[in-house]
C-alpha cells in the first residue's frame, strides 16, 4: 500500500482499521528507498506523513471482512474513510 501526502503545506494521518480497530502493518519504504531490516518492522498501522512524502507498507488479511482506511489532516479540518473490502 502506497500513501502519499499531497497536501501543499498539512501533516496527514493515515491509519488502517478493522472490525476491532487498529491494524499491524510493516513499513517498507520512505520516499523511494528501501528502510532498513532494523526500521521495517511490524507496527501499529497508523502513520502521520508531512507534505510530499510518500510510504510503502505491506498489509496482509488474514480473513476476509471489512477494513477501512482513514485520513485525518487537522490543518484542513477534513477526514476521509476509505472502505476497503477484503475477499
Amino acid at each position: 500500500m502506497r500513501l502519499i501526502e499531497i497536501s501543499n503545506s498539512n501533516n496527514g494521518g493515515f491509519s488502517l482499521l478493522g472490525a476491532d480497530g487498529l491494524l499491524q502493518w510493516r513499513a517498507v519504504a520512505e520516499d523511494g528507498a528501501d528502510l532498513p531490516p532494523s526500521q521495517a518492522v511490524m507496527k501499529d498501522a497508523m502513520q502521520t506523513l508531512a507534505a510530499g512524502e510518500i510510504y510503502d507498507f505491506e498489509y496482509v488479511p488474514r480473513e476476509p471482512g471489512s477494513l477501512r482506511l482513514e485520513v485525518a489532516n487537522p490543518g484542513l479540518k477534513s477526514k476521509v474513510v476509505q472502505p476497503i473490502e477484503v475477499q
